[in-house]
């Protein structure tokens, strides 16, 4: 079983959405290699290159399609943390890969970014099951990589110090928000 510092995931509809490969994953993934991580991202591409009628009409199957091969692909790899890219449409999608990943680790950490966990962290972290554990807030790269450092033990700087991140305190229901 591989094992990785970070996994990255962006819910399966970007790859029915999308033409291009994850740009914003692939940069913060560049970050963190420089600074020493071993890191992958979770990428599905379906065959089909054309969007035509027919297939709109089947797209909750191709998304549940895409979803399992990224879990079952997850399965595969063994990580103590896992990011999940995500705009606002997406949340449910987030959520239900942050459950399923759960299921398979559920020590890992879960980390969510893009720019609903930014304007919205509260929607994440205020859940009655832990699914997400940390949002990032704005621009992740610097943000994701003292957070990981810190999680990982390679760097006990403590979690208020990171600036650009949203938890709930251990063992209360109080958010922390810390400096933008």
């Amino acid at each position: 079983m591989e094992v990785f510092d970070v996994v990255f995931f962006s819910p399966p509809s970007r790859m029915i959405n999308h033409y291009r490969p994850p740009v914003g994953l692939m940069y913060l993934s560049g970050y963190l290699v420089r600074k020493g991580l071993k890191v992958k991202i979770i990428d599905v591409v379906l065959d089909e290159q054309i969007r035509d009628k027919r297939f709109f009409e089947n797209i909750d199957q191709k998304i549940d399609y895409v979803h399992n091969r990224m879990i079952d692909e997850f399965k595969k790899i063994k990580t103590g943390i896992v990011g999940i890219s995500c705009y606002t449409p997406e949340y449910f999608e987030t959520l239900r890969l942050a459950k399923d990943i759960r299921k398979i680790n559920e020590s890992c950490k879960i980390i969510a970014g893009g720019i609903h966990p930014t304007f919205y962290p509260e929607e994440f972290l205020d859940l009655k099951e832990r699914l997400i554990d940390f949002c990032v807030i704005g621009e992740g790269e610097i943000t994701l990589w003292e957070l990981v450092e810190s999680l990982s033990d390679r760097n006990k700087k403590p979690l208020s110090s990171i600036q650009g991140i949203a938890y709930k305190q251990e063992g209360s229901n109080q958010f922390v928000f810390t400096e933008k």
